[in-house]
């Protein structure tokens, strides 16, 4: 049992800033890694916890959240994307030299640039669903100040698009007599709880599965020891089987949590029957997207650096990040 738990440590010490007291295990490694993806997103989870129980100012809330997950999950990926902006955008013609800049410590003026636009328009978009997370929760608007953007983005994304699926299975399979009608307040407040739930519970482990697929027997950068390291460790069969038991204890866990520990009074079958659709829906996503994407990631830093390293995977699980929130909140 300790080397178990000594092995999942070993894996949450690759993503996290925690200071944690263990003997260095590596034989399930990859085994762990889809835990720790969604291990990462604890201090949203934790925020959305608070906002159910305690009316915290929204903008205050985000902030802290913000820092919190960037200080301990996101610091040293962002540090990668803003090396990689800094060598991608050097308009030099040279590999070589452009692997020098993604090596310098040094940030040039891209990666101020971009790396700040990074953050405030990621930073506006989580104050945003908090904001429409606050409002499903005490029916109450937010000023200006509390919440920069449209808080009814959500409610069209949830008439339009991944919900349209749902309601069609539930057409088809005729569950309930009454299985087309659904009140305005369950359909509103209470689904649209259950979609910010899970799409901050997947936000990490969506970016996060980059890190696997990308790096799986890619080419390294000279002399890119860490990444190198990390890159010995990934173990394919342990990772897919690692998924499969992942995809059902976090099932059940996240389950749990939003019915029982989150306390929403208001349950239906409608609304596990949904949050159960949306999970599974989510999942497959994820894996899909990055099985996908991963050879265009590959080629791009095989094109301009012919290879990778640490800084690469920190882009790429900045930007898949951004991405997800984008797709799932604005589109």
């Amino acid at each position: 049992m300790k080397k178990i738990i000594n092995s999942f440590l070993s894996t949450l010490s690759f993503f996290t800033r925690f200071k944690l007291k263990f003997n260095f295990e590596t034989y399930l490694f990859s085994f762990f890694l889809p835990f720790v993806f969604f291990f990462c997103n604890i201090f949203y989870i934790f925020s959305l916890f608070l906002l159910n129980h305690i009316r915290l100012n929204t903008f205050l809330l985000s902030i802290l959240t913000f820092i919190f997950t960037y200080y301990y999950f996101n610091l040293f990926h962002f540090d990668g994307f803003t090396d990689f902006i800094d060598a991608a955008f050097s308009q030099k013609d040279n590999i070589n030299k452009r692997v020098e800049i993604l090596k310098d410590v040094h940030k040039g003026s891209f990666a101020i640039f971009f790396g700040s636009f990074y953050v405030l328009i990621k930073f506006l978009i989580i104050l945003n669903i908090f904001g429409i997370y606050y409002y499903l929760l005490y029916k109450k608007e937010l000023s200006i100040f509390d919440n920069f953007l449209f808080t009814k983005n959500l409610f069209s994304v949830i008439y339009k698009n991944i919900n349209y699926i749902f309601f069609k299975i539930i057409k088809l399979l005729k569950i309930g007599k009454n299985y087309l009608i659904i009140n305005e307040k369950l359909f509103f407040y209470e689904f649209g709880k259950i979609y910010i739930y899970l799409i901050f519970l997947f936000l990490t482990f969506f970016s996060r599965l980059s890190s696997f697929f990308t790096s799986y027997k890619t080419k390294i950068i000279e002399k890119s020891v860490l990444f190198k390291y990390f890159q010995s460790l990934l173990d394919k069969k342990k990772f897919y089987l690692g998924n499969f038991f992942c995809f059902f204890i976090f099932g059940f866990l996240s389950f749990f949590i939003y019915f029982f520990i989150f306390k929403n009074n208001f349950k239906n079958f409608y609304l596990y029957f949904y949050f159960i659709y949306l999970y599974l829906f989510l999942y497959l996503f994820s894996i899909t997207f990055n099985l996908i994407f991963k050879n265009f990631f590959i080629n791009l830093f095989y094109k301009l650096f012919d290879g990778m390293n640490g800084d690469c995977l920190g882009f790429i699980i900045e930007l898949e990040e951004l991405i997800f929130l984008i797709l799932f909140i604005f589109i």
